[in-house]
């Protein structure tokens, strides 16, 4: 069941303003079980082509138009006639990769049309998606199936395939997963083994928040309990049960958090679709529903009925648990000071933990923006500037082998020829696209090597080097006088990457014939130069090991891509390109990019993780310093007889400013030492996310103590300013 991105087309125009890329899944005929969209008579490469359109694609493309049955659509150049209209939801097993148009197995669209290959049963990239029997676990399932393996696969080996590739295939094995988290193909495993740290990370940050969060909440809630103790312990004096103190208190506190847990939800809704959003424009893939009520299922809603029913109720107990110690106490009769100074005790304790959480927090912020800041600056050895990157998809049936190489030196020449294309390259790989296969090096001439050498090979031609500012460090380009099919020599020219080079002799290299791959890659490499090394791939990658083969010598590749690049630096418009790609009549631009574009797309993770630490950095500031207002505000309101009284006895307003002040020392340095604990272990914990920075980088953390104490600074300055402006006799009076 493999799902690729293909041009998707009502008209004959794949270039038209009626095409756009969409997701193809291809399906047997009994994938969907009782009633089907097609049947095994459709799974038929001769059958007639009809095709299933999702939900989503008859909205967008159709207007949900009850006419589109019977309609044709154009996908990858092949013409299918729509039978069905799928359920609403139902986008196919592939997580991130909803598929919008659904075809048998046997049609499945190819980049040049109709899959090739035929019926052949040794395809091991296809899924296969089972039901199991009530009586039989998965165990069962899996034993059963590896006991047969091996003779599946010895039945359905391939003929052509020499003794050591069979032997290859023979002991390959079938493995049984749950469906239940959507298929695991190659591009799911590298989206979820690149993104797993990151969302841990997120995760992380999201519950420190919650508890930064949790604690505001309860200093502010204990405050209110302070100022209404007195009324609530009179209460109880009178006869009232604590019962119904707290049920009373439930009923007032509800409003207040049935808005609060009204507005996080809207919010969450709202971040969900701007996540998802997102991450489809950035990457392609799609993390929720079309729907967007989806996301609020019945689950959602009744975690959040008992959520809202704890902590209302919680939030009731705190102030009649307070006003209990104050009658118990006797603290009617007095002022009942211990028991509030018992209550700002607990205050400060809790506006510690906030106060070095936040600071692990700005820390980690700091951490993760300026590692981000290092990967923007990282010299990737290549020059971006006015690089566009093309993708191709074929026409069905018009690209013979025997034709490409003069085709793609036409299709080079033409695109050269446009006023402001300083050069333009044929490869079989868009730079920074994160889909680097790397092969060992299997043998050098004449060198010994080790077994942990590898390599990419990718196929470019002549103007690449030019093209990406990759300079020749040794020996000669590609020529285009080279061209042919490299089959009279039994060679191909090949340029390795400067690091590869020293792992053999450096210029040594030159001339001699390497093998890079599997055993059944029998082509045979000449090194005729070294050029420096360039990370196409990713910004991580250091110390790149290529292998660039001449694509004039060996035409044969599967997916090619055009780069262009213009001497003014701007993008070249993706009309021109389109332009020249359809007059030559045997391909269309599937996908345009410039190689800026696929950088911030090659580190999206890395942004995204940087922005969600600064957003709740700034917002865990924005809590602790209203925790710090609010403990200082009511310091100064329980206080303002004794501060009258300081300032009758001749107290100054500096002295004054600085009793209040001096409050915040306990809690700032408690909050700091905290702080700096948890930020050398939160450095630890995301080292791996780093580049360019280490996770105890003093600097960083003394700039985030810096921060914090100025937040503290600005906190305190309204209640320190309030409480110096007391006047001694409007004070005493109210005494």
């Amino acid at each position: 069941m493999p799902t690729g991105s293909f041009v998707v087309a009502r008209g004959d125009d794949l270039s038209g303003p009626e095409a756009g890329a969409a997701l193809a899944q291809a399906e047997s005929g009994l994938y969907h079980g009782g009633d089907p969209p097609f049947t095994m008579r459709d799974d038929d490469p001769s059958a007639r082509r009809v095709a299933v359109l999702t939900d989503s694609l008859w909205r967008s493309a159709f207007g949900r138009s009850p006419d589109v049955l019977g309609e044709e659509i154009r996908v990858a150049g092949s013409v299918f006639s729509i039978i069905g209209v799928a359920e609403p939801g139902f986008t196919g097993f592939t997580p991130g990769s909803p598929a919008e148009v659904i075809v048998p197995l046997a049609q499945r669209p190819w980049r040049g049309g109709i899959a090739p290959d035929g019926p052949d049963p040794f395809h091991f990239w296809v899924v296969v998606l089972g039901r199991l029997a009530p009586s039989v676990s998965r165990e069962q399932a899996q034993a059963t199936l590896s006991a047969m393996e091996r003779r599946l696969f010895a039945e359905g080996a391939p003929a052509r395939y020499t003794a050591s590739q069979q032997r290859e295939y023979v002991n390959r094995r079938l493995v049984v997963r749950s469906a239940a988290r959507g298929l695991e193909t190659g591009g799911n495993a590298r989206l979820e083994r690149r993104f797993e740290g990151p969302l841990y990370g997120s995760w992380g940050i999201c519950t420190a928040m919650l508890l930064v969060g949790c604690v505001n909440l309860a200093i502010l809630f204990l405050g209110r309990g302070l100022a209404r103790q007195r009324e609530i312990a009179t209460r109880l004096a009178l006869g009232a049960s604590r019962v119904a103190l707290v049920r009373l208190l439930t009923l007032e506190t509800a409003p207040l958090v049935l808005v609060g847990a009204a507005l996080g939800t809207l919010l969450a809704g709202g971040m969900n679709r701007l996540v998802a959003v997102q991450a489809e424009s950035m990457l392609g893939i799609v993390l929720s529903p079309a729907t967007p009520s989806l996301w609020l299922d019945l689950r959602t809603l009744l975690f959040l009925t008992v959520l809202i029913a704890i902590v209302a109720t919680a939030l009731a107990i705190v102030p009649v648990w307070q006003a209990g110690r104050l009658a118990d106490a006797g603290g009617l009769k007095g002022s009942g000071r211990g028991i509030v100074g018992t209550t700002t005790r607990t205050q400060k304790i809790l506006l510690g933990v906030q106060v070095a959480v936040a600071l692990a927090l700005v820390s980690g912020s700091g951490l993760l923006t300026a590692s981000l800041s290092r990967l923007l600056a990282v010299d990737l050895g290549m020059r971006m500037r006015g690089v566009s990157v093309v993708t191709l998809a074929g026409i069905p049936g018009v690209t013979p082998t025997a034709t490409r190489v003069p085709y793609y030196r036409d299709l080079v020449d033409q695109l050269e020829a446009l006023p402001d294309v300083a050069s333009a390259s044929v490869v079989d790989f868009a730079p920074l696209s994160i889909t680097g296969l790397e092969k060992p090096v299997a043998s050098v001439e004449s060198l010994a090597i080790s077994a942990d050498v590898r390599a990419e090979i990718l196929t470019v031609t002549d103007k690449l080097f030019e093209t990406l500012g990759v300079p020749l460090v040794a020996g000669e380009g590609f020529r285009r006088s080279d061209q042919g099919t490299g089959e009279s020599s039994g060679e191909t020219p090949t340029i390795v990457s400067q690091s590869l080079g020293k792992r053999f002799g450096g210029e040594r290299l030159i001339g001699r014939h390497i093998r890079v791959g599997e055993a059944r890659l029998e082509k045979r490499l000449r090194v005729v130069g070294i050029a420096a090394d360039a990370q196409l791939h990713h910004p991580l990658r250091r110390e790149p090991h290529m292998v660039y083969i001449d694509l004039w010598r060996d035409p044969d590749i599967w997916s090619p891509f055009l780069l262009v690049k213009t001497r003014s630096g701007a993008p070249l418009p993706s009309a021109e390109v389109r332009r020249v790609v359809a007059a030559r009549g045997q391909h269309y631009v599937e996908n345009y990019r410039t190689l800026d574009q696929n950088k911030d797309r090659a580190t999206t993770e890395n942004r995204w993780l940087a922005n969600v630490s600064t957003g709740v950095a700034a917002l865990s500031l924005i809590l602790a310093a209203t925790g710090l207002f609010g403990l200082l505000s009511y310091h100064v309101a329980s206080r303002t007889s004794e501060i009258g009284i300081r300032m009758a006895l001749g107290a100054r307003r500096r002295q004054i400013q600085w009793h209040v002040l001096r409050q915040l020392l306990p809690v700032m340095l408690a909050g700091t030492f905290g702080g700096i604990g948890l930020t050398l272990v939160l450095g630890r914990l995301i080292a791996g996310l780093l580049y360019g920075v280490s996770g105890h980088d003093p600097r960083l953390l003394a700039l985030s103590i810096a921060v914090l104490i100025a937040t503290a600074a600005l906190a305190a300055l309204i209640p320190a300013r309030k409480a110096a402006s007391v006047d001694p006799v409007v004070a005493l009076r109210h005494e």
